[in-house]
C-alpha cells in the first residue's frame, strides 16, 4: 500500500493507461509533489466549509435519530456520534484560529474519515442487520469521491476494507463470500472514480503551473526584449543625433545648388532612419501596454495644416496635396496632439507613397458639436488603389501590399499598424475605401472634449510670437553649462550649439567626471547624458543633487534617445528638471534651456 508522497507524482498512471493527454509526461514530471499539494489544499480550502457543514449536520440528524431510538446500544452510539460532533467543531474553531490552513487543510479528511468507519461500522454491529453492509459499501465509494491525494485515498480505503471484512465475516460467517465480492467491487469502484478525479485534477494543476511558469519567462522575455530594444535604440539614436545634428549645422552656411541637393538627400535618409526606430520604439511600448496618451488643449486645424506643410516635400511634383476644413466651429480640443498627428503623418506619408499623379486631400469634418466634438479626419488620394483581398491585412504589423523583393516602393510594414493601434487607443478605429487603379479613402473619427478658452492675450500666434522674443532675449544671458557626454561626436554637436559669445562650456565624458566637476565649480545649467561609461546620467544627478557642492540645486537636463513615459517618470525621481530626446532638435533644445533659465531667475 502506498503511503509516500512518491505516489503523487506517479498519478495512478499503471491504474489509468488510457489517461495520455496533451499533456507529456516529461511536462508533468518537471511539477513537484510539494507544488501540487499546495493546489490541492487550496481546492480543499474552497470545499472545506461546504463539507464541513454537510458532514456536522448530516451527524446531528443521526444523533437525534439515535436520542430517540430505544434499540440496544443506543448510548454507545450517541456518545460516538457526539465524539463525532466535537471532532467537527474542533476543526471547525482550528480552522478559524489559522491552525489548519492551505498548507494542512489536506489532512482533515482523515480524523473525519476514520471516526466515520469506526461510527459507522458501530452502527453496523450494534444493528445486527447484514443489509447495514451496504452503508459499508457506500462508505467505501464516497472515499474514492472526496479523496483528492493518493496515499489519503490508500488509507482510507484500507481502513474502511479491514472494518467492511471483518464485519461481514462476524455477521454472516461463511455466507459472507457475496457481499465481500460486493465489497471488493465498491474497492474497485471507488479506486476507478479517485484515479479518474485525480488525474483530471492533477493535469489541470500540472497545466496551470506550466502556464504560469511559462507567463514568468515570457515576462522575463518582454524585459529583456523592452532593454534590447532601449539599448539598441540609444546605440542607433547616437549616431544619428550626429549625423543630423551635423547636417543641419552645414544647411545653415551657403552651399552650391549641387551640394544642397547632396545635403538634403542626406538629411532625408537619416530622418527616415529616425523614423524606422521611432516605429519599432512604438511598437515595443504598444506590446507592453506602457503608451499613454496625454491629454492637453490642442488645435485640429493647426495640427493638420502642419501636417500637410511637412508633407509637402514628401510628395511628388505631379501630386497636389490640399488641405480642407470647415467654415466655422473648429475649437480648440481636449487629445493627445502628437499621436493624432503621428497617425495623421502615417496616413498622408502612405498616401504620398503611392500617388503618383494626381491628388492628396487632408480634411476635417465635423460630425457632432454637442458636450463634445466629433471630428472625422479623412485622407483621400488618386493613387494606385489597393486590391480588395490586400484590405483585410492593411492594418497588420509588417505587411505590405506589396511585399515582393522587387516591390517599387519601400517601407517596413509598421506605419499603418501602428496608426491603427493609436486610433484603438483613442477610442476610434480607421477605415477604408479602395478602388485599385483609381485611388483609396481612409478615415477616422475622434470624439473629444472642449478645451477651456484661452483669454485675449494668450492666444497661439501671439504666445508663439512672444515666446520667440523670450527665447532669445534669456539666452542672450551670459551661461556657465557643464556638458556630460561620452560621444565625441555629439561633443561635438552640442558644443557648436553652445558656441556663443556669453557662454562658457566645460565637457566632460562620463558621470564620475560630471560630479566631481560639479563638486568644484557652479554652473547654470548641466545637460547630462544617461549612458555613460564608469557612472551613468542618473546615478551622477543623483550624487550632485544629494551632494553638499554647488550644483545642489542647478537645473540638469537629460540629453538621451530613452523618452518613453517610464523613463521620462525615472528621470523626475533621479531629479532632472528636464529632457532633450535625441536626435536633438535645436528648437526643443534652445526652448528648453531658456524655460529652465527663466524659472532659475524667479
Amino acid at each position: 500500500m502506498p503511503t509516500n508522497t512518491d505516489q503523487e507524482n506517479s498519478g495512478l498512471a499503471q491504474g489509468d493507461g488510457n489517461t495520455a493527454s496533451s499533456v507529456s509526461n516529461d511536462a508533468m514530471d518537471r511539477v513537484s509533489g510539494s507544488r501540487i499539494r499546495a493546489v490541492i489544499g487550496e481546492l480543499y480550502s474552497e470545499q472545506f466549509h461546504i463539507l464541513l457543514y454537510l458532514t456536522f449536520f448530516y451527524y446531528v440528524l443521526v444523533t437525534g435519530r439515535d436520542l430517540v431510538s430505544a434499540a440496544e446500544g443506543a448510548a454507545m452510539l450517541i456518545a460516538a456520534d457526539f465524539i463525532i460532533l466535537i471532532m467537527l467543531v474542533g476543526i471547525y474553531f482550528l480552522e478559524r484560529r489559522g491552525t489548519i490552513n492551505t498548507g494542512n487543510v489536506y489532512l482533515t479528511p482523515i480524523p473525519i474519515a476514520a471516526a466515520m468507519v469506526v461510527n459507522g461500522y458501530m452502527h453496523i454491529f450494534l444493528s445486527g442487520d447484514p443489509l447495514t453492509l451496504i452503508k459499508g459499501i457506500l462508505m467505501t465509494i464516497a472515499f474514492g469521491i472526496v479523496s483528492l491525494l493518493p496515499w489519503i485515498f490508500w488509507l482510507l480505503l484500507s481502513v474502511s476494507m479491514a472494518f467492511f471484512i471483518c464485519t461481514a465475516i462476524w455477521m454472516l460467517g461463511p455466507e459472507s463470500k457475496a457481499i465481500l465480492v460486493l465489497g471488493v467491487g465498491a474497492a474497485m469502484i471507488s479506486y476507478g472514480s479517485f484515479a479518474m478525479r485525480y488525474n483530471s485534477v492533477r493535469k489541470q494543476i500540472t497545466l496551470t503551473l506550466i502556464n504560469e511558469e511559462r507567463a514568468q519567462k515570457l515576462e522575463v522575455l518582454s524585459k529583456a526584449k523592452d532593454r534590447f530594444i532601449a539599448n539598441v535604440s540609444h546605440e542607433l539614436r547616437t549616431p544619428l543625433t550626429g549625423l543630423l545634428g551635423m547636417v543641419n549645422l552645414i544647411d545653415e552656411h551657403g552651399l552650391s545648388a549641387e551640394q544642397n541637393q547632396q545635403l538634403s538627400a542626406a538629411k532625408s535618409s537619416a530622418d527616415a532612419l529616425g523614423s524606422i526606430i521611432g516605429d519599432l520604439l512604438d511598437v515595443s511600448r504598444l506590446d507592453a501596454g506602457k503608451l499613454v496618451l496625454h491629454m492637453a488643449p490642442f488645435d485640429p486645424a493647426s495640427v493638420v495644416a502642419s501636417v500637410v506643410a511637412v508633407m509637402q516635400s514628401q510628395v511628388k511634383d505631379t501630386v497636389s496635396l490640399t488641405l480642407s476644413l470647415p467654415s466655422a466651429g473648429l475649437t480648440r480640443l481636449m487629445g493627445d496632439e502628437s499621436r493624432i498627428r503621428q497617425i495623421l503623418f502615417n496616413l498622408v506619408g502612405n498616401a504620398a507613397k503611392f500617388t503618383d499623379q494626381g491628388a492628396i486631400t487632408l480634411s476635417i469634418i465635423l460630425q457632432d458639436q454637442s458636450e463634445s466634438v466629433q471630428l472625422r479626419f479623412i485622407i483621400e488620394d488618386t493613387g494606385v488603389g489597393i486590391p480588395q483581398a490586400k484590405i483585410a491585412k492593411l492594418f497588420d504589423r509588417f505587411e505590405q501590399v506589396d511585399a515582393s523583393t522587387t516591390r517599387a516602393r519601400a517601407g517596413t510594414g509598421l506605419g499603418l499598424a501602428i496608426a491603427q493601434e493609436l486610433a484603438t487607443l483613442m477610442g476610434s478605429n480607421i477605415k477604408v475605401e479602395s478602388v485599385e487603379g483609381k485611388g483609396s479613402r481612409f478615415w477616422f473619427d475622434l470624439t473629444l472634449q472642449r478645451a477651456p478658452e484661452l483669454d485675449a492675450d494668450t492666444r497661439p500666434s501671439e504666445t508663439a510670437a512672444k515666446g520667440k522674443i523670450a527665447v532669445d532675449e534669456i539666452l542672450a544671458q551670459p551661461l556657465n553649462i557643464l556638458v556630460a557626454e561620452d560621444n565625441p561626436v555629439n561633443q561635438l554637436l552640442i558644443g557648436k550649439l553652445l558656441d556663443r559669445p556669453s557662454w562658457r562650456t566645460r565637457v566632460v565624458a562620463d558621470g564620475l567626471a560630471a560630479v566631481k566637476a560639479a563638486g568644484e565649480s557652479p554652473f547654470d545649467i548641466i545637460l547630462m547624458d544617461i549612458q555613460m561609461p564608469e557612472m551613468n546620467g542618473e546615478t551622477a544627478t543623483i550624487a550632485i543633487k544629494a551632494g553638499a557642492g554647488p550644483n545642489r540645486n542647478t537645473p540638469i537636463i537629460a540629453v538621451t534617445a530613452n523618452c518613453q513615459d517610464s523613463d521620462i517618470a525615472r528621470y523626475r525621481d533621479a531629479g532632472f528638471s528636464a529632457y532633450v530626446g535625441k536626435p536633438i532638435m535645436p528648437s526643443e533644445f534652445y526652448s528648453t534651456l531658456a524655460t529652465l533659465i527663466e524659472n532659475s531667475c524667479k
